[in-house]
């Protein structure tokens, strides 16, 4: 006999050899099943319960119920269900604490809710219910404008930083910041090397929800003009929402931030609102007086 016959025979034994385990009986002699009644450890009940005959005499007489185990499972479940939670609830917090901290919402306004707006017309509870909205269904790629128009001192800046925090408790990042400082930080970059022209401009992108004030200020050139523009047109491009706060009329906005950028207020998730009422503080200075 070669040694591949030899081969060839051990491989036929060795599969004769599989094939007469893989049809012997599951349960060896001895094992078969016995009922016994035993006692639930946590309902004090008794109960049926089929055990092979081998481990009966080593299995305790107290065990817990089927009923009585499920309900274990249930509460493990729970109790799994809450810390996950109350772990989740923890890292939000901070995040949202983070959010805040990077936010640059004035402490003024922090922590203050929709809550807080008191509308003193019918014209501005409906602003109000229009800046609600559009927090509540905030979607940071659905693009879209938040544009708040409108006199000194009816508002605009508080129910901005109230969106921006409602944003916030979402999950997502805002900043808050004036063309000014949007125009200095572009302008920081041409004299440093903490980053290009594009790289700050590409950085006012990256937040989820960008509050910019004072649209409308005085430039003192046409490149400033140019710098908003282009990173509005880039947060549009990148169907990043963006709130516009300005004390100008929406025409003259347009002669500002230009027609193009004007026209996109007017589609999709995209809101304009004006504030056509009396100044907060000048009311409230005439109530004194």
């Amino acid at each position: 006999m070669t040694d591949e016959d030899l081969r060839k025979a051990q491989s036929r034994l060795e599969e004769k050899r599989r094939e007469s385990g893989r049809h012997a009986p599951l349960t060896p002699t001895g094992w078969a099943l016995e009922e016994r009644e035993l006692r639930c450890l946590d309902c004090g009940g008794l109960f049926s319960e089929r055990t092979p005959a081998a481990l009966a005499a080593i299995r305790p007489a107290s065990v817990v119920c089927p009923e009585c185990s499920a309900k274990r499972a249930t509460a493990r479940a729970e109790l799994l269900r809450q810390e996950r939670e109350a772990v989740e609830m923890d890292r939000k917090g901070r995040q949202i604490v983070g959010f805040l901290k990077a936010s640059n919402i004035g402490a003024r306004f922090q922590g203050m809710t929709f809550e807080d707006y008191r509308p003193v017309c019918a014209d501005a509870a409906k602003v109000k219910a229009e800046c609600e909205c559009w927090a509540k269904s905030f979607d940071p790629r659905g693009g879209g404008f938040l544009v708040m128009l409108g006199r000194c001192g009816t508002g605009k800046n508080m129910l901005a930083a109230i969106v921006g925090q409602e944003v916030m408790r979402q999950g997502f990042s805002c900043l808050h910041t004036t063309v000014m400082k949007l125009v200095r930080r572009v302008k920081d970059s041409w004299r440093t090397r903490e980053g290009t022209e594009e790289e700050v401009i590409r950085s006012f992108t990256v937040p989820d929800l960008l509050i910019i004030d004072e649209v409308g200020v005085q430039f003192e050139s046409a490149t400033e003009q140019l710098i908003l523009t282009e990173i509005v047109n880039d947060r549009y491009e990148a169907l990043r929402p963006t709130v516009l706060i300005s004390n100008l009329t929406i025409k003259q906005l347009t002669e500002v931030i230009g027609e193009r950028v004007v026209d996109r207020f007017y589609e999709g998730n995209s809101r304009l609102l004006v504030f056509t009422w009396q100044s907060y503080r000048r009311a409230s200075l005439q109530r004194v007086v």
